[in-house]
């Protein structure tokens, strides 16, 4: 009678374990959104100043341009 108890064990741990795996998602979940946020705002802002960075460019280009075509 080796595996005697184990059916009982387990119906006994089922509600401990689901307990312990529910607070474990909720943690990895909230880690989760609070890692989005930060990266969210960095990838943001890097998209920003790559995008004012091209219009920059090309205002500087036309500068030149007008410049050298004036003299």
């Amino acid at each position: 009678m080796l595996g005697f108890g184990v059916a009982e064990a387990a119906m006994l741990i089922t509600p401990i374990v689901l307990g312990v795996v529910t607070e474990v998602v909720k943690y990895i979940g909230e880690q989760l959104l609070q890692t989005i946020k930060q990266e969210g705002a960095t990838l943001t802002t890097e998209a920003l100043k790559k995008l004012f960075k091209k219009f920059r460019t090309l205002a500087n280009e036309n500068e030149v341009l007008l410049l050298s075509t004036a003299v």
